[in-house]
């Protein structure tokens, strides 16, 4: 009965054995994608943060275009009226005398 129970101790334990091999090498496994998935994180985080640069810069690009379509409104503005005025001028001119040249 001994050798009996001895043979089942040894099969158990080689039992025991080759599941701590199994979850070692799940375990292994498993470290390895965790390195690979952290790499990938790294690098997107690299990428994230040269959007968020580029984005940042992009804005400022854009505020600077409306500040600059501002003024150019403002010209314009400035301009029409400057033509009207001048327009004005003229038409006051020809209605009081003539204009010779």
């Amino acid at each position: 009965m001994i050798i009996s129970d001895l043979k089942s101790d040894i099969y158990t334990l080689e039992q025991h054995l080759c599941a701590k091999e199994d979850v070692n090498k799940q375990l292994d496994d498993t470290k390895q994608r965790l390195t690979v998935i952290s790499q990938e994180k790294e690098r997107l985080q690299s990428q994230l943060e040269a959007m968020e640069k580029n984005q940042s810069v992009m804005n400022e690009k854009v505020m600077d275009l409306e500040k600059e379509c501002y003024n150019l409104r403002s010209s314009i503005g400035e301009r029409d009226e400057y033509i009207l005025n001048l327009k004005k001028v003229v038409i006051d001119l020809r209605e009081k005398q003539p204009l010779y040249i």
